[in-house]
């Protein structure tokens, strides 16, 4: 597994490979202004996407709404 962080240090994304080597999947993350995760997005080995889940918090900061 290789792990990218962005210039604050939130995880911005994530490739899982198989013992061959190969990408297996990857996860990309992206945040606003507060560092709260705005969305997850989940793409297959051929760079499709196959999942999308977005948040939306509340004015102290609390998951407020998900989306997939």
């Amino acid at each position: 597994m290789t792990t990218r962080f962005d210039q604050k240090g939130n995880i911005a994304s994530m490739s899982v490979f198989k013992s061959s080597h190969s990408l297996d999947y990857e996860v990309v993350f992206t945040y606003d202004y507060n560092n709260n995760m705005l969305t997850d997005t989940d793409y297959n080995s051929s760079g499709q996407m196959v999942e999308n889940i977005q948040y939306t918090y509340d004015m102290e900061g609390r998951v407020k709404q998900q989306l997939n």
